[in-house]
């Protein structure tokens, strides 16, 4: 929806800088629990939060959460339908043959199974930080880093995005095998780091297309 790259990248910045500032005040509540019962055990820090503020903050906390949950859940069904009937069925298929009625059918019945998918996942997992955990997983292995390089003017072709997705999906299936059990840290910014690193080098090593590519953007650069 933005104007350009600069557009885009300007918005990506601020949303980042936002993210920090709630962030910092999320630390800052856990070091206030923490030094307030420094004996806690993990599975109580939630109960315990909500058991000494008082029942008006209580109702905002609640309020906030189903908010959040709800408005973050149909969009990213939204989200997850348009891009499934429009762009991924439409690139596999002609276009012109499929009708604004069909894949309108398509995502509704696409976002039914995803959502129905979703809460059998939330019933058979009730681990909410497990939950956060798979999420990132999923997520920033494979997505973070192609958005990034994409805002940042990265233009690769369709090999090296699927060459940095396949190593960053690699990359932490290996470290939750081998390495987290031994660090207790989690993997996915390093997946993250191994699927752009990947996209770069596959781009600029492919030769042909991308090679000349690479020419015309050493010109233009060395002409700026």
């Amino acid at each position: 929806m933005s104007a350009d790259c600069f557009q885009a990248g300007m918005v990506f910045f601020f949303t980042s800088f936002l993210s920090l500032f709630i962030a910092f005040f999320i630390i800052l509540l856990g070091l206030y629990t923490f030094v307030a019962a420094p004996d806690l055990l993990v599975t109580e820090v939630w109960h315990y939060i909500m058991g000494n503020i008082s029942p008006i903050c209580q109702g905002f906390v609640i309020i906030s959460l189903l908010a959040m949950a709800m408005s973050t859940a149909d969009a990213y069904l939204n989200s997850c339908s348009v891009m499934f009937s429009n762009d991924i069925v439409s690139s596999i298929m002609d276009k012109k043959s499929i009708s604004y009625d069909r894949q309108l059918r398509l995502a509704k019945a696409t976002a039914l199974f995803i959502g129905i998918i979703t809460i059998i996942l939330s019933f058979y997992c009730s681990d909410l930080f497990c939950l956060v955990q798979l999420r990132f997983d999923c997520f920033i292995p494979i997505v973070t880093a192609p958005f990034i390089l994409a805002v940042l003017g990265f233009r690769g072709g369709t090999r090296p995005a699927l060459v940095g997705m396949a190593t960053g999906v690699l990359t932490i299936l290996a470290w939750n095998k081998w390495i987290e059990p031994a660090t207790a840290m989690n993997g996915a910014f390093i997946a993250m780091v191994a699927n752009g690193l990947a996209m770069m080098v596959t781009h600029y090593v492919t030769p042909k297309k991308n090679k000349e590519i690479c020419m015309l953007q050493c010109i233009l650069f060395a002409n700026h």
